[in-house]
């Protein structure tokens, strides 16, 4: 009786797990679709090389938070959920304006 109910536990869990599987397989199907929308017929590996370009060489300066530049994620990270206005620079006209790099952590 004892294996009958621990087999009985196994079943269960393992179809929550094909459940869960399934659901996650699901969602990431619709965001796969969701992104092609998104970039249209431009291929993944140019919006790759897009963001990245604009990582390595777009900053931005936060109006009222000094006068530092940060990249976009660290900008993010700064301002939170509050407003605010930027104005966008090369990394080399940033630093000739005389900003200096704010690193996040």
């Amino acid at each position: 009786m004892y294996l009958l109910n621990e087999n009985g536990k196994l079943n269960v869990a393992l179809e929550n797990t094909i459940e869960d599987y399934n659901n996650a397989n699901r969602q990431r199907y619709i965001a796969e679709n969701n992104l092609n929308v998104l970039i249209g017929n431009k291929s993944k590996s140019h919006i790759q090389n897009k963001l990245k370009f604009f990582d390595e060489n777009i900053v931005f300066v936060i109006t009222g938070y000094g006068n530092y530049y940060s990249d976009y994620d660290c900008m993010l990270q700064r301002v939170g959920n509050n407003n605010y206005t930027y104005l966008a620079f090369n990394k080399t006209a940033a630093i000739g304006k005389g900003y200096t790099e704010y690193k996040c952590r």
